[in-house]
């Protein structure tokens, strides 16, 4: 079984949030300077709070249609959480951020919200 196939699987037994992924470009302390590939792991910023700050959850993605995303680029995603319980508040048109460590890569624009099949 490959990668995509095992991703393919995860969707069916627990859904995916489509979103479209616009990468920052590296300039001072936010974006890439280099392209982002199906597989990669960002902690994105969904708008929860810990103990009254601000706080990340880790979602591996996969892109559509096509096999990286550039700095400066966008890409149809899907994002694939690790704790799906942390995402529970996630609306179809919120805007949140990816971040690799404080840095700031990436927007995404939720487009969809997809559950586990029945």
């Amino acid at each position: 079984m490959g990668d995509l196939d095992r991703w393919l699987e995860h969707e069916r037994d627990h859904g995916f949030v489509r979103a479209r992924l616009t990468l920052l470009p590296a300039t001072g302390d936010s974006g890439r300077q280099t392209p982002i590939l199906s597989g990669y792991r960002a902690s994105w910023d969904i708008g929860n709070l810990w103990e009254g700050k601000p706080t990340v959850n880790d979602a591996p993605l996969v892109i559509e249609d096509q096999d990286s995303v550039s700095p400066g680029g966008q890409a149809i995603v899907r994002l694939h959480p690790l704790a799906r319980e942390f995402w529970a508040n996630l609306v179809v048109g919120q805007s949140i951020r990816a971040f690799e460590g404080p840095r700031w890569v990436a927007t995404s624009d939720v487009l969809e919200i997809v559950g586990p099949a029945a």
